[in-house]
């Protein structure tokens, strides 16, 4: 029985956290030897654990990090990693699967002191390719090189220097002597994965995330709204995003334009889900019957408020696969999005949703607008998303995949 160990951010908190922990179950259920290892520990699984250990590690990860944030070079040094390395876990792994290692928690450097072991990356996003940057957006250099970085103030965790070059220049130097494969979720994340200079000498694959298809499924819309609180003869559109505003990358802003456009034909039979953890402002939300869901945590009330959806809007700048669309998919809710990243595998044009335009808040409008006034595209839509979940994004099939990837990779 293969032992296999992740390190993540979180064992079960955030999209990618979910996406690892379901692979996480879905490879136990195989009868390998799955076990988490993770900055911040929210399930009761004895097979997850903190890379901490005791509270003093934590405390010296914090008084390192302003230091570190000073000189611009996060990410270079945690004293945690020096006890993560030792943990017996880690030493009896015959894989060591890496997901997100930004975070404050891991000194990717230290990579270097697992070079004897296999690795298997999946990425949930270009942070590992990149000198700094989650999502790159129209930004290319991380393709052979960065510095020069249009967005090293803004990103989540923001730089104090421009140092974007070092970091590149060190995770290339880090990786090349590793024992290392790739795995993206997303063909978009596959290929920038083959170009960038990082990764493009590594084994490589394509397996997406898979879903719970006995857990997500689709329930009554209208009993679903009424347990909300919402009026069942209403169409609803949810909006989901972790932060609800001040979050550019998830496109809140074009989600509002695009209400601003619909008709009040459209309006006054709408009503509009907001999940996450704060609410829009008044001042940029338009004249519409609004629920705020707030940041759902458990899963039972999660498939409660997808299927209470009629259609999901996601009008992200910059994704890898999202979770939440294919969750709401999987509770037979097609979704309106732009068409970038990996967002095309899930949402196919006029087949399981409608793929706007890039930064078209227009067309956006468009979209919902043409599945709104629909009822029996949307019902076409609900069953062909089931459907293509079923087929294609099963936790059983991912599981299956990464079991067949680590056969590969040790030779067996």
């Amino acid at each position: 029985m293969w032992r296999i160990v992740h390190l993540n951010t979180a064992d079960n908190e955030g999209g990618a956290a979910r996406a690892a922990y379901r692979l996480h179950k879905g490879l136990r259920s195989l009868g390998l030897d799955s076990k988490i290892l993770s900055m911040y520990k929210v399930t009761q699984d004895s097979n997850a654990q903190t890379v901490y250990g005791n509270k003093y590690y934590k405390l010296a990860d914090r008084m390192t990090y302003p230091v570190l944030e000073w000189v611009g070079l996060q990410d270079l040094f945690y004293p945690s990693t020096l006890r993560l390395l030792r943990n017996e876990w880690i030493k009896q792994a015959d894989i060591i699967q890496l997901h997100n290692l930004h975070g404050r928690y891991f000194s990717f450097p230290f990579l270097r002191l697992l070079e004897k072991k296999p690795l298997v990356w999946y990425l949930h996003d270009m942070w590992p390719i990149t000198g700094h940057c989650f999502y790159s957006y129209e930004c290319t250099r991380w393709r052979d090189h960065c510095g020069d970085c249009p967005q090293w103030r803004n990103d989540y965790l923001p730089l104090k220097y421009d140092t974007t070059s070092i970091h590149h220049k060190l995770k290339v130097h880090t990786y090349k002597k590793l024992n290392l494969s790739i795995v993206a979720p997303s063909k978009w994340l596959y290929q920038v994965a083959k170009e960038s200079k990082a990764f493009s000498i590594f084994r490589a694959a394509h397996i997406p995330y898979g879903i719970d298809c006995d857990f997500f499924f689709p329930i009554d819309k209208k009993s679903c709204k009424t347990m909300l609180g919402v009026d069942a003869s209403k169409v609803c559109v949810l909006f989901s995003a972790h932060v609800l505003e001040n979050n550019t990358r998830k496109g809140g802003t074009y989600f509002l334009s695009a209400l601003q456009e619909l008709g009040e034909e459209f309006k006054k039979d709408l009503v509009v889900m907001f999940m996450g953890a704060n609410y829009p402002s008044s001042q940029e939300m338009p004249p519409i019957d609004s629920k705020y869901i707030g940041y759902v945590t458990n899963d039972y009330l999660l498939r409660i408020v997808l299927s209470a959806a009629d259609v999901f809007v996601m009008p992200s700048l910059a994704d890898n696969l999202p979770v939440s669309i294919m969750e709401s998919m999987a509770c037979g809710t097609p979704t309106v999005a732009f068409n970038v990243g990996g967002i095309p595998d899930l949402v196919r044009h006029m087949d399981t949703g409608y793929l706007a335009r890039y930064k078209d808040a227009s067309d956006l409008a468009s979209g919902l607008k043409l599945i709104l006034k629909d009822e029996w595209l949307r019902q076409a839509m609900g069953r062909r998303c089931r459907e293509v979940i079923e087929s294609e994004f099963s936790v059983a099939l991912q599981a299956e995949r990464f079991r067949e990837l680590y056969e590969a990779v040790l030779g067996k």
